[in-house]
């Protein structure tokens, strides 16, 4: 048991951190069986690819069912190409993995919005919005984010930009084209390297594979620079997210 309820609250435990350390957890919870024991049954075969083999042990990779409210252990870094709002400082951060074009994304981003720019104008909380589009349509949307951040450095421009596309009620390649001269890229999408953004945005999907992330959106809630995030995927009400971000 990596956590102990106690008097003070809820503390992981030393053996519990030493055990996970030796099989390598890195999510909680975690179930593992006995290599000698689920090993040995008729039919392990048949869902031997949902485990993973550690030492005498196999270890059931939940990630793959993609559960709500699983503690992350390790950190979760803001990958290269996000864009941040608040500070670095702030005492909490909210990694959202989302894309500009997808309908559940864009309305779970509309809800949020309000909220979270509250907290971030109390330096509470930081937020970095990490996009990951897999269609080709929805590609070229968010290409067009990475580019005013690549052509403008400027943290605000692409914000605001990137605000604009997901407020969008219907989004159009002809409106986004617009959007981008409007915001000081005459050439509008021709200035735009798609290849270049489509290598960051594959970057940004192993990233997301690795924090057990595999649909969208989905969003990582932890302490700044801590080793333990909460993992939410699909769309919530706000509640639900500020439970932990309370804590």
């Amino acid at each position: 048991c990596y956590y102990v309820v106690n008097g003070q609250g809820v503390s992981p435990t030393d053996e519990g951190k030493v055990l996970s350390q030796t099989l390598g957890i890195k999510e909680l919870p975690t179930v593992i069986f006995s290599k000698n024991g689920i090993g040995t049954l008729p039919l392990f075969e048949s869902v031997r690819d949902l485990f993973d083999e550690v030492s005498d042990s196999f270890v059931l990779r939940s990630a793959l069912v993609n559960p709500s409210f699983q503690m992350r252990l390790g950190a979760a870094e803001p990958p290269s190409g996000s864009y941040t709002l608040g500070n670095d400082t702030a005492p909490k951060t909210l990694l959202l993995f989302s894309d500009v074009a997808c309908s559940d994304c864009r309305v779970l981003e509309r809800s949020l919005l309000p909220e979270l720019r509250r907290r971030v104008g109390e330096g509470s909380l930081r937020v970095v919005f990490v996009d990951v589009p897999e269609e080709e349509k929805a590609i070229l949307f968010s290409s067009s984010v990475f580019c005013v951040q690549q052509k403008l450095q400027s943290s605000d421009a692409t914000l605001n930009f990137r605000e604009k596309l997901i407020l969008r009620p219907n989004l159009s390649l002809e409106y986004v084209d617009l959007e981008l001269q409007r915001a000081g890229i005459q050439e509008g999408f021709e200035a735009c390297d798609v290849n270049a953004s489509r290598a960051s945005f594959d970057q940004k999907l192993s990233i997301a594979e690795n924090f057990g992330i595999t649909t969208f959106p989905a969003v990582l809630i932890g302490k700044t620079g801590g080793s333990e995030w909460v993992r939410i995927t699909g769309p919530k009400e706000f509640p639900v997210y500020e439970r932990f971000l309370m804590e």
